[in-house]
C-alpha cells in the first residue's frame, strides 16, 4: 500500500504561519513523489518538477511576505487532470496527439487555484480524452497496485490517496470522478452542473462535462468548492439532520454485484444505527432508457469534438476510442435533441420524487463492484449515469472495505444547486461511517 494521510487544514495553517517551511516542504514532497509514483503512476512524468515547484514557491513567498495576508491555499500542492489547460505545463488529454493542439492559458479553475495560493504539483494521468470506456490511464490503486485506480480521473484519485496532494481536479461526463474516488478510498465531489466553469478544458461532451474535486475528506472538498464554485454561499446550508432516500430494489440497484449490494445494505444499517431516517422510494425504473439517452448525448457530442482531429491524427488514437467515436457519429440529430431534452425532464422528476417522499438526499452505491485487477478498464458507470445526466451534485465518501480489502464507498446525491447543503450533510454521514 502507498497511502499517506494529509490533514489539509493543518497543512494550510502550518504553511501560512511558517511552522512548516515552504521550501523544505516542497523538497520533501518531491522526494516522496519520486520514491512512490513509479509504483502508482498518478502523475505525468516531468523532468524539472522540483525546479519548477521551488521557483513557484519562492515567487509565492515574495508575493505574500506578510503571513496575515496569505491566500487560503498558500503553498498547498494540487493535482490537475491532464484535461485542464495550464500555461506552464503541456496538456495532452491522456492522448498521443500533439500537445500543441491543446495549448492555452490556464483553465478557469486552475487560475482560481493559483490565485488562492496553490502550487500545481503536476498533471495527473487520465483515460484518453476522458472518453475511453475500456482503457483508462496507467494509474494504479494505492491500496493495492495489482488493481486499477479507475477512470477517467484515476490519476487524480491515486495522487490524493497516496498523499501527494490534498486536492486534485477531475472531470465527470458520466462517472469519472465518482468511480476512481470510490476505488481509491477517497472523497469525490461533483457539484451541480455549471457551478464550476469548464472554460479551458479539452471538451469531451460539452453539455455533460462537469468539473469537480477529489480530496481525502469532505471538509477539504468543502474548502475547495468554496474557491472553485460560482456564487458559493455557506449560509444556504443548515445543520439539520437529513432524511435519506434510497432507490427501491429494482432495475437500478440490480446492476450491482452481490457483494456490492451487501456492502450497501450494511452501510445503510450503520447509518440507521447512527440515527438517520432512511426511506425506500421508487426511482429509476427506466434506468435503461436513461442510460441510452445519456449515451446518445455523450457519444454524439464527443464525436463532434473529434471530427477534425480524427481525420488528421487517426493513427494516434487508441482503437477503442476510434470505435466509440464511430458509434457517436451514428447518433442522429433527432436522437441527440430528444436525449438533451430528457436530461431536464429527469432532473424535474427526481426533484418531484424528493418532495413527494420528503427526502433530502439520495444514497446509492458509487460503483457496481470493487476495483478491478490490472488497469484495463475505467469501471462500470451505471450507478453514476442518472445523477450526472441530470446534472445533480454528488459526493462519494469512504464506507469501509469489500471482502477483498479494497475500498468501498457511498454515493450521495442532492437536489440541483443544493451543493452547500450536500457538503454539510455529507460531513455528518462521513463521520457516521468512520470505523
Amino acid at each position: 500500500m502507498y497511502l499517506k494521510k494529509v490533514d489539509l487544514l493543518e497543512l494550510i495553517h502550518g504553511l501560512k504561519d511558517e511552522k512548516i517551511d515552504l521550501i523544505e516542504y516542497v523538497n520533501q514532497l518531491c522526494d516522496f513523489v519520486e520514491a512512490v509514483d513509479p509504483h502508482i503512476h498518478a502523475l505525468l512524468p516531468e523532468e524539472n518538477r522540483r525546479e519548477r515547484l521551488l521557483k513557484a514557491a519562492k515567487e509565492l513567498q515574495a508575493q505574500y511576505p506578510d503571513i496575515s495576508h496569505r491566500p487560503p491555499l498558500f503553498g498547498v500542492p494540487v493535482g490537475v487532470k491532464d484535461l485542464f489547460k495550464t500555461s506552464d505545463l503541456p496538456t495532452r488529454a491522456g492522448s498521443k496527439l500533439p500537445p500543441e493542439l491543446f495549448q492555452g492559458e490556464d483553465a478557469a479553475c486552475v487560475s482560481r487555484l493559483r490565485k488562492a495560493g496553490a502550487l500545481i504539483l503536476g498533471k495527473t494521468h487520465m483515460g484518453e480524452f476522458a472518453y475511453t470506456k475500456t482503457v483508462p490511464g496507467p494509474a494504479r490503486n494505492p491500496h493495492n497496485t495489482d488493481y486499477g485506480a479507475g477512470g477517467s480521473s484515476g490519476g487524480s484519485a491515486a495522487a490524493v490517496a497516496a498523499g501527494f496532494c490534498p486536492i486534485a481536479l477531475g472531470t465527470q461526463t458520466i462517472g469519472s470522478i465518482t468511480k476512481p474516488a470510490a476505488f481509491c478510498g477517497v472523497v469525490g465531489f461533483k457539484p451541480s452542473q455549471g457551478r464550476i466553469s469548464t472554460e479551458g478544458t479539452v471538451p469531451c461532451s460539452e453539455s455533460l462535462d462537469q468539473v469537480g474535486v477529489i480530496t481525502q475528506d469532505v471538509t477539504s472538498a468543502e474548502l475547495a468548492a468554496s474557491i472553485l464554485c460560482e456564487y458559493w454561499d455557506p449560509q444556504k446550508a443548515s445543520q439539520s439532520i437529513p432524511v435519506l432516500g434510497v432507490p427501491e430494489d429494482g432495475p437500478f440497484l440490480e446492476q450491482t454485484s452481490p457483494e456490492c449490494r451487501e456492502k450497501f445494505l450494511s452501510t445503510l444499517e450503520t447509518l440507521a444505527r447512527a440515527g438517520y431516517h432512511i426511506k425506500r422510494v421508487p426511482l429509476f425504473d427506466n434506468c435503461a432508457e436513461i442510460s441510452q439517452a445519456n449515451g446518445w448525448v455523450a457519444d454524439r457530442e464527443t464525436a463532434d469534438v473529434h471530427r477534425q482531429w480524427l481525420r488528421e491524427y487517426k493513427d494516434l488514437y487508441h482503437p477503442d476510442t476510434i470505435q466509440n467515436l464511430m458509434i457517436g457519429q451514428a447518433v442522429s440529430d433527432e436522437q441527440l435533441m430528444k436525449a438533451r431534452a430528457m436530461r431536464f425532464q429527469l432532473r424535474q422528476e427526481i426533484l418531484e420524487r424528493m418532495k413527494a417522499a420528503e427526502v433530502d438526499l439520495w444514497l446509492s452505491p458509487p460503483v457496481v463492484e470493487s476495483a478491478l485487477p490490472g488497469a484495463k478498464t475505467t469501471g462500470n458507470s451505471s450507478m453514476n449515469i442518472p445523477w450526472t445526466y441530470a446534472g445533480l451534485p454528488t459526493i462519494t465518501v469512504p464506507a469501509g472495505t469489500f471482502p477483498n480489502n479494497l475500498p468501498a464507498g457511498l454515493q450521495i446525491a442532492a437536489a440541483y444547486d443544493a451543493d452547500e447543503q450536500l457538503l454539510v450533510w455529507a460531513k455528518g454521514i462521513e463521520k457516521a461511517l468512520q470505523p
